[in-house]
């Protein structure tokens, strides 16, 4: 179990006593201490037993928290560290946090287009160069990202456009349109897929979703004259039946089946296309059947080419409507 608020603060207070070699800590005045720091954190009566207090220098010794801390009784009744120098803010990372650190840290900077996350830069920063400070500190998780994405830099004003529900001017130009247009857009959700982000929302005076690749957008401008409008939509289940982001409302979703051979079937095994896939039949070569409840894209039929000639989309029988 991870440490709580009350017992790091319980810690910290600890640690501060200690510092101070001027005065003599019983196990008393540590638990006086600690107990002062709850009441003022806590803004009320919060008296801490004598055993949680021996009980808090127990961990700070052993290392449970990562500290270590020299702690050592002396006149059989008072507390101090052997090192006068010490305090468990100075300690190195272990290997065990270290890779958690890693970890979090790969995860965290694929959101640094966010403002979100502006007032948390600072404090990244340093964790980053704490991260990198320690000997053999190389990253272990490597995430897929593209920072040279074209339109990561409107990430933000749509994210803001959907928290702060305001209707967006947008400018936007399809692959296959040689100038673009103007869109009044109402943002309601934006989603990422095969490393590339998409914004979900609808026209103005168009209850009909799309999805716009932010690749594709030249310019945003919130529009404050139009009412924003969400139409209770509900983005799990709006992409419940699909791969990738592209809906068609008028296709409802059918059990589709594909084959594949000995060397693919593993893959889309233990890697789900989708979470409706199923195990139909497998055969003594290897290869597999297997069934997904969708409605059939251009995401997923891409998915499928992907594997080459070891995977196949298998036709409707023929009394079967597609």
């Amino acid at each position: 179990m991870g440490v709580t608020k009350d017992a790091l603060g319980r810690i910290r207070t600890i640690d501060k006593c200690l510092q101070n070699n001027l005065r003599k800590w019983t196990l008393e005045d540590l638990r006086r201490a600690c107990s002062k720091y709850l009441i003022e954190e806590n803004d009320r009566q919060s008296e801490v037993a004598v055993r949680t207090t021996q009980k808090d220098l127990e961990h700070m010794r052993n290392g449970k928290f990562g500290y270590d801390a020299p702690i050592e009784v002396y006149e059989r009744k008072y507390y101090r560290y052997t090192d006068p120098n010490f305090t468990i803010y100075d300690q190195p990372i272990g290997k065990e946090e270290m890779s958690i650190l890693r970890e979090a840290m790969d995860v965290l900077v694929q959101f640094k287009s966010f403002s979100l996350f502006d007032e948390y830069q600072g404090v990244l920063k340093k964790l980053e160069d704490k991260i990198f400070r320690e000997q053999g500190a190389k990253p272990i998780v490597h995430l897929e990202s593209n920072p040279h994405l074209k339109g990561l830099e409107f990430l933000d004003t749509l994210y803001h456009g959907i928290l702060n529900r305001l209707v967006l001017r947008i400018n936007y130009q399809p692959f296959n349109q040689n100038s673009p247009s103007e869109w009044v857009f109402h943002p309601l959700l934006l989603k990422e897929y095969n490393n590339r982000w998409f914004c979900i929302g609808h026209l103005d005076q168009d209850e009909r979703i799309a999805n716009l690749a932010i690749d594709r957008i030249q310019k945003i401008e919130p529009d404050f004259t139009v009412d924003y409008e969400d139409f209770d939509f509900d983005g799990e289940q709006y992409f419940k039946h699909v791969i990738g982001v592209s809906v068609n409302p008028a296709f409802p979703p059918k059990d589709v089946y594909i084959s594949a051979d000995a060397n693919s079937a593993p893959y889309i095994e233990t890697k789900p296309l989708h979470a409706s896939q199923e195990l139909v039949e497998r055969f003594e070569d290897g290869s597999c059947r297997f069934k997904l409840f969708i409605q059939p894209n251009y995401e997923f039929k891409s998915r499928i080419r992907s594997f080459g000639e070891g995977v196949a989309i298998e036709r409707p029988a023929a009394n079967q409507q597609d």
